[in-house]
């Protein structure tokens, strides 16, 4: 933890309420710096909820020394055992008070201006619901290894991004959308989030539906700073991610319905083409999307959850419940 005073920088009356939702799980060697970069934001966080997910580490000490020196500002849980990272990100985003909430691992960290250089983003575009900058990708030490949008190249979508969402091709040559975006707190209730079903892409299933309904903006910045190490969730679930990734398009592919048949072919060729990458990985066999699924609005969750079981197509893959456990908060 920095040596910085445990003072509040004041906020004006008119500053918007933004709840900051931290996700904790064995990040010791990085969580000061996330935490701080938070604190030391330009633009001051109405509150900032960390919610640790039982780590084994020292995560838990340091967060509740945030909380003592800055008593108004943190609200702190800590679960009793690890209920894994959706219901825990389920539970993280139920405990936003602000209209207005930003996500973030506690391995990551952002720029100090971040929040205010999407919060101007956002009122200079008032029918927008969500706000993004630019990611870099570091190491573990903090080096820069790349960004997802490079200097000179066309920018990333604002507007109407659902199909570039949808469709995962959103920053150019790479398959990551947008991350720790700024987004409205009804916006991001009104789409539902922790479907039981989808495990690794639960943004990627909130940010489709988002995108469906609002607009989303860009704020042209490099803010978002995500650490690439191998104790990432991405690196410890290969095994998962091609059911969790068919588990979002089934359940968004009627959203497709009314959009005109080149698009619904780019999606859904854009969409094959990431299963096959993705079974890859889960060593798996992918099946193959067709124009003629989207015309069905939606499977019913018992027979997603049948088809997901591997017992129907003889897929192979197991089903997932999570645990959900109890909790401690401060």
């Amino acid at each position: 933890m920095s040596k910085k005073t445990g003072k509040r920088k004041k906020s004006a009356g008119s500053q918007p309420r933004i709840s900051v939702v931290v996700f904790s799980y064995n990040f010791e060697k990085y969580l000061a710096e996330s935490l701080d970069s938070i604190v030391g934001q330009t633009l001051q966080p109405y509150e900032i909820i960390v919610c640790d997910d039982c780590s084994t580490d020292a995560s838990w000490e340091i967060i509740s020394g945030y909380k003592q020196r800055y008593p108004s500002l943190f609200r702190i849980f800590r679960h009793k055992k690890n209920i894994g990272h959706v219901a825990n990100g389920k539970f993280g985003k139920d405990q936003a008070r602000g209209d207005w909430v930003s996500i973030i691992d506690g391995d990551d960290y952002w720029h100090p201006q971040k929040l205010e250089w999407e919060w101007e983003t956002l009122r200079n575009n008032p029918g927008a619901k969500v706000a993004y900058s630019n990611v870099s990708i570091v190491d573990k030490d903090g080096k820069l290894m790349e960004k997802w949008h490079k200097d000179g190249r066309p920018s990333p979508p604002s507007g109407d991004v659902f199909v570039a969402t949808f469709a995962k091709r959103f920053f150019e040559g790479r398959r990551s959308l947008f991350r720790s975006q700024l987004m409205e707190t009804q916006a991001m209730r009104e789409m539902g989030y922790g479907d039981r079903d989808i495990d690794i892409h639960v943004d990627w299933d909130l940010k489709i539906n988002l995108s469906a309904r609002y607009p989303v903006v860009y704020s042209g910045r490099d803010a978002v700073f995500y650490r690439d190490h191998p104790q990432g969730i991405h690196h410890q679930m290969n095994s998962k991610l091609y059911k969790s990734a068919l588990s979002v398009i089934k359940k968004n592919l009627h959203l497709l319905v009314d959009f005109d048949i080149d698009t619904q072919r780019y999606v859904i060729n854009e969409l094959n083409e990431l299963l096959i990458s993705l079974s890859r990985l889960s060593k798996t066999t992918p099946i193959t999307l067709s124009l003629k699924d989207i015309t069905v609005k939606s499977e019913t969750a018992g027979e997603l959850k049948k088809y997901l079981s591997g017992k129907s197509k003889g897929n192979g893959m197991v089903d997932f419940s999570p645990d959900i456990g109890n909790y401690r908060g401060e």
